[in-house]
């Protein structure tokens, strides 16, 4: 599953559904990031499952990825999101579901509409969902990710879609999304949110959903502490001072 986050990284608008707050810059960064690892994995290689898939592997792209958003001078929030998420995203951790149950209980608090029904920012936010049929974490549709890879004309993405990099698997780049999505059902309702709603009501959800975050118990709130600064990460001072008007 790292390797599916590393592939998902490596996309603008995946990491712009990371980071919904933060600038283009900060994304592009990131993305920049994701793709140099993922050449490196490559070494030349045109088919990735010839490449080494170890668990030794895994660990130096980590760490390789670590050390290329630090050197990049990242903004240090950024840098501890992008490193937890790539700890929830090894599979030899064990952490991801009991969140991913933290934030899915989260999630259906957030879309009850008589709850918000005093802040019309989210009211309008939660209404614009319904309208697409999303009242729970589990009624999510990841379409946006689908029409943001349809859309994407870039030669990265030209390079993803080529037949040899997956086995001459078809939509093996939009499994590949849909797959981390799932695994982590936050970045799909951060991403629908962001791709239905405007982005003052996307940014009230964030909030509203930040907020409740801090009624959880203390256990693995380490990790939801990390998530949750980067969701509402605004790393301009133009974005700073949105964000206190």
């Amino acid at each position: 599953m790292l390797d599916k986050f590393l592939f998902s990284l490596s996309l603008d608008y995946f990491v712009a559904c990371m980071l919904p707050k933060s600038s283009a810059k900060l994304h592009k960064q990131i993305s920049t990031c994701a793709k140099q690892e993922i050449l490196a994995i490559l070494k030349g290689h045109e088919n990735y499952y010839k490449t080494d898939l170890s668990t030794e592997r895994l660990s130096l792209s980590k760490a390789r990825l670590t050390s290329g958003i630090r050197k990049d001078s990242l903004h240090p929030t950024a840098i501890s999101y992008i490193t937890t998420m790539l700890d929830l995203f090894d599979t030899e951790n064990k952490i991801l579901e009991p969140i991913n149950v933290c934030f899915a209980k989260l999630i259906d608090q957030t879309l009850i509409l008589g709850s918000v029904i005093s802040n019309p920012t989210i009211y309008s936010a939660i209404e614009k969902l319904h309208e697409n049929h999303i009242y729970t974490h589990s009624s999510i549709n990841n379409q946006w990710a689908l029409d943001s890879i349809f859309k994407d004309a870039s030669s990265w993405t030209k390079k993803m879609h080529n037949p040899l990099m997956f086995d001459g698997i078809e939509d093996a780049l939009e499994n590949i999304v849909l797959d981390v999505l799932d695994y982590f059902p936050l970045l799909s309702f951060i991403g629908s949110t962001n791709f239905i709603c405007n982005q003052q009501e996307t940014n009230a959800i964030i909030d509203h959903l930040t907020l409740k975050s801090l009624q959880l118990p203390d256990s693995h709130s380490e990790f939801i502490n990390q998530i949750t600064a980067g969701l509402t990460l605004r790393d301009t001072v133009e974005q700073q001072a949105q964000g206190n008007s």
